[in-house]
């Protein structure tokens, strides 16, 4: 029998496991759309190949397996961010354009 605490771990293996995942998935996306436009030396065929991104999700933890299951939407997870460590990445990255964006934090620190 397993104990609370070995329970625990598994779960938290497996929320990274998903993780990864969706972070080889998204990747594994961004190079199809190089190989693409290397191969047609085109930009205007991207649109038909590429999933368009309806909704971008950004946050802390909880939202990292928010959304696996849409590939209309962009899930970045930066695990125990806050506020303007957020506002600094916005900047810095390029999280895409969407016609929704939704920003998560666990912590109320403005």
């Amino acid at each position: 029998m397993c104990s609370t605490e070995n329970v625990r771990m598994l779960q938290v293996e497996v929320q990274n496991a998903q993780r990864q995942t969706d972070e080889l998935k998204a990747r594994n996306r961004e190079i199809e759309v190089k190989l693409l436009i290397v191969g047609t030396g085109k930009t205007d065929t991207i649109s038909t190949k590429q999933n368009v991104t309806k909704c971008v999700v950004a946050g802390d933890s909880v939202v990292r397996s928010i959304g696996a299951e849409h590939a209309d939407m962009k899930v970045e997870c930066f695990p125990g961010i806050k506020t303007e460590q957020l506002h600094r990445v916005m900047e810095k990255r390029d999280l895409g354009s969407s016609e929704i964006f939704i920003i998560n934090l666990g912590t109320n620190d403005l």
